[in-house]
């Protein structure tokens, strides 16, 4: 008698920062990407892509894509989330680290590709918390390359001489 073995339901989780000019086609190669990854794992059942666009990773109040991912995870619908880098999830670590602990509460595992990261493994806590520190230090030394020297980007005004 064959056994049959029951698919774990993956998300895909995409972000594109704020004020990528490519945005939009890639964010159509990582859905597509991630759509494909997926299907050629017989153990895995697509369950959702959830794309917040143009959106920063230091917060999650304005990622109404990630909220709803996250609420689905709680709802039992998702077993696993696929993430391109731990920069794209979250640059805040306390907000990271808080969602990673909450999902593996609710038995989801994070996968994040280009870091090799499996948060269903003992030591992927550790290394989500130093990856995303240097996801931080690189957005703060971005800011300050352009000249911000503001936390969250700045606004930039012209100022008339009286």
């Amino acid at each position: 008698m064959e056994q049959t073995v029951q698919k774990q339901r993956v998300a895909v989780y995409c972000r594109v920062f704020a004020g990528s000019e490519d945005h939009p086609a890639s964010l159509a190669a990582q859905e597509a990407y991630y759509t494909e990854m997926v299907g050629r794992r017989p153990d895995w059942d697509l369950a959702g892509i959830y794309a917040d666009r143009g959106i920063t990773g230091t917060g999650r109040q304005n990622r109404k894509e990630f909220k709803k991912m996250l609420t689905a995870c709680q709802k039992g619908k998702i077993d696993l989330i696929l993430v391109k880098s731990v920069s794209r999830f979250s640059r805040n670590i306390m907000e990271s680290l808080e969602t990673v602990r909450m999902l593996k509460a609710h038995g989801v595992g994070v996968i994040f590709e280009k870091e090799n990261i499996d948060t269903r493994m003992e030591s992927g806590e550790l290394h989500v918390t130093v990856f995303n520190e240097l996801a931080r230090m690189e957005s703060e030394s971005l800011e300050k390359s352009h000249g911000c020297p503001c936390r969250y980007g700045c606004v930039h005004v012209a100022h008339r001489k009286e």
